[in-house]
C-alpha cells in the first residue's frame, strides 16, 4: 500500500486479497448464525446468494472539476395587478340519517359438531443447534434429508399435511427425477451407518460431527442437553475426533 496524498491510498493487490478473505469470512460466520436462528441450511444460502465470488469495487479516479463562469441577469419588475374579491357562497350542510341494519342471526351448531375434536397443530419445536445424525427418525419432522453444515441429517421442519415433507422438501421432490428431495429421504438414511451414507446429488460423505462442534463452538454437554428434548440420544462415535488414517480412507474412497 502506497500514499501519495492524505487523501489517497493506493491498495495493492495483496491487500485487495486479504480484504476479499476477511469480507468473506465474515459474511460466512453471519449466515452461519442466521441459519442457526432462523432455521434455513447456510450452506445453501451462501450458494444461492453467490457469496463466494465476492469482490473488492475500487473507485474510479475523481473527474478535476470545471469551472463555469456565472452570468449575471438582469431583473425584471413586475407591475402588481390588482384582482377584486370574489365572494363563494358557502354549500348548505346536510344532515346525516343513521339506519340501523340488523344482523342476520348466525345459525347455532349442531351438537356433532360441537363433540368433533378441533384438528391438532403440528409441533413446531426445532433445535436451537445442529444435531449429529443418531439413527433415529424423528416423525413431527419432515422425512426429507437437509444438507445442514455436511452432516446430512433430518429436515426439522413440519411436515404439510397429508404429505411425508415439508414446503421445501416437497417442491424439490416434485422437481427432482427421483421423486425425493435434492439430498434423498431420511428413511433412505437409516439404511446406512452413522458416517457410511453417500447423498444422491454427488456422492459426498457426511462431515465428521466433531469438525462442526469446534467450528461452532458447541459442547459434548449442549449437544446431549438439546437431543434429550427431542427423545434422540447422540452415540459415543460422533464425538470423537476423526484421525489422519480415517481421512485418508475417506479420500481414497472419494477418488
Amino acid at each position: 500500500m502506497t500514499i501519495t496524498r492524505l487523501s489517497e491510498i493506493k491498495i495493492t493487490e495483496v491487500l485487495n486479497g486479504a480484504l476479499l478473505k476477511l469480507a468473506a469470512g465474515l459474511t460466512e460466520v453471519c449466515i452461519q448464525d442466521l441459519g442457526q436462528h432462523y432455521g434455513f441450511d447456510p450452506n445453501e444460502a451462501i450458494e444461492q446468494l453467490g457469496l463466494k465470488e465476492i469482490c473488492v469495487a475500487t473507485k474510479p479516479k475523481a473527474v478535476k472539476a470545471v469551472k463555469i463562469k456565472a452570468v449575471k441577469i438582469k431583473a425584471v419588475k413586475i407591475k402588481a395587478v390588482k384582482i377584486d374579491k370574489v365572494k363563494i357562497d358557502k354549500p348548505k350542510t346536510v344532515k346525516t340519517v343513521k339506519v340501523k341494519i340488523d344482523k342476520p342471526n348466525k345459525p347455532k351448531p349442531e351438537i356433532d359438531e360441537i363433540d368433533k375434536p378441533k384438528p391438532e397443530k403440528r409441533p413446531s419445536k426445532r433445535p436451537s443447534i445442529l444435531l449429529p445424525w443418531t439413527g433415529e427418525i424423528c416423525h413431527d419432522w419432515c422425512y426429507g434429508v437437509r444438507l445442514n453444515s455436511g452432516l446430512y441429517t433430518q429436515c426439522t421442519q413440519a411436515k404439510l399435511d397429508n404429505k411425508k415433507y415439508c414446503n421445501y422438501c416437497y417442491k424439490q421432490s416434485e422437481t427432482n427425477e427421483s421423486g425425493e428431495p435434492t439430498y434423498g429421504c431420511i428413511q433412505d438414511r437409516l439404511k446406512y451407518g452413522l458416517n457410511e451414507y453417500k447423498e444422491p446429488k454427488q456422492g459426498k460423505s457426511p462431515t465428521a460431527y466433531f469438525k462442526i462442534m469446534k467450528r461452532l463452538n458447541i459442547t459434548r454437554e449442549q449437544a446431549i442437553e438439546e437431543a434429550a428434548k427431542f427423545n434422540l440420544t447422540i452415540p459415543e462415535e460422533q464425538f470423537i475426533e476423526p484421525t489422519a488414517i480415517d481421512t485418508d480412507k475417506n479420500k481414497k474412497i472419494k477418488k
